[in-house]
């Protein structure tokens, strides 16, 4: 049996440092092309064509009629590249306020939806041809997950991305989780779709069940399931541990006399981002590390906090360059927000606020001359 595969299977197998499944490269065998494969439907008079017999001869052959003859190029519309896309204002104030979002997707009308009623404006109307959106200027470009032709270099962001800004109220890095962005591999995954997964370990704060929805996303967009409270322990094929040091050790006995992997979350993120299944050895979690971090932790219980009542501001530049400062922030027990604009800094508590932004950013003087902040602003 001869494989014909993606040369991203040479990648994950020296990746892993094991032969990769062959099922998850397979080559590409249809070139996507929106404007040709929606041609027959964009038609301004749609016709039928007739059936046609397997065996062809010319007997068997209708006779071709001005009724049944092809369209002329006249008749046909314009390719969806050259048309014009659709504009839709905001109708809202909201997270994506002062933003232009093209939107590349088959079923468009609840993202317009959601855009919009979040202070954004869309531009939308090209299925999921991204050429069509490149003579706009967009601030980010919405696709699906799978590989795209991004000739024009538009900044990427896949539903999950303006899923999660709308909910949290808050203009996430597209790197601050790997289903933010398009990946050049296609998903689910056939290989993880028998796989039952539960995520523990999760920090008790308020972001954890933010955290937790995200890396349930992540699961399911890789084509396993998410188990839930009513799955028996026997039932899972792996556990996802947070923060090692949250691991209950009775989950962790349990998972080493089941053989159930226990692996960090780096697992989910590489599997995504190689585009197929990764070995657990490789991300594993062993009841001697979570005994280790547990004792090691008590020292620094002290200074968890040490950003108590301290907002921090992180610009979108400073996340892109280093994308766990929000998450270090948080875990440092201040209250974390990204922003684009020196006009979104606005404190929402009483106490110190810190702004972090990316030196590369704050050389080339991106940011507005602290002499133009208003009077509340620079206080």
């Amino acid at each position: 049996e001869i494989h014909f595969l993606d040369v991203s299977w040479l990648e994950a197998c020296a990746t892993s440092g094991k032969r990769a499944s062959e099922w998850d490269f397979p080559r590409q065998q249809v070139i996507y092309n929106p404007a040709s494969d929606s041609f027959a439907n964009d038609l301004r008079e749609p016709r039928k064509l007739r059936k046609v017999h397997s065996i062809l001869d010319e007997e068997s052959l209708p006779a071709v009629t001005a009724s049944t003859a092809a369209p002329s190029l006249s008749d046909l519309p314009a390719p969806l590249a050259d048309a014009e896309p659709s504009l839709s204002p905001p109708s809202a104030e909201g997270i994506f306020k002062g933003l232009v979002l093209g939107i590349a997707l088959r079923d468009e009308a609840k993202v317009v939806q959601m855009v919009c009623q979040n202070g954004g404006t869309a531009v939308h109307g090209v299925g999921g041809n991204i050429a069509a959106l490149s003579k706009s200027k967009l601030d980010y470009c919405i696709c699906g997950n799978g590989p795209v032709t991004n000739e024009r270099g538009l900044p990427l962001a896949t539903l999950h991305w303006v899923k999660a800004c709308a909910e949290e109220k808050t203009l996430h890095s597209t790197g601050a989780y790997p289903h933010f962005q398009p990946s050049s591999h296609s998903f689910p995954l056939a290989s993880m779709s028998r796989f039952l997964i539960r995520i523990t370990g999760l920090d008790e704060y308020r972001q954890s069940t933010i955290q937790r929805r995200r890396l349930e996303e992540l699961i399911q967009v890789l084509g396993a399931k998410v188990a839930q409270h009513n799955n028996r322990q026997s039932e899972l094929t792996q556990i996802v541990c947070a923060v090692v040091a949250n691991l209950d050790p009775r989950i962790a006995d349990s998972a080493k006399k089941r053989q159930i992997p226990v692996v960090s979350v780096q697992w989910l993120f590489d599997c995504f981002r190689l585009g197929s299944h990764q070995p657990e050895a490789n991300y594993a979690s062993s009841a001697s590390s979570v005994s280790a971090a547990i004792e090691g932790a008590a020292p620094a219980a002290s200074s968890v906090a040490v950003l108590a009542k301290c907002e921090v501001f992180v610009s979108l530049s400073a996340v892109a360059a280093e994308p766990k400062l929000m998450q270090m922030a948080k875990e440092l027990g201040a209250s974390a927000r990204s922003f684009r604009r020196c006009s979104e800094l606005e404190l929402t508590e009483t106490g110190d606020a810190v702004v972090v932004v990316d030196k590369e950013e704050a050389r080339q003087g991106q940011l507005e001359p602290v002499e133009k902040w208003t009077p509340e602003l620079r206080a």
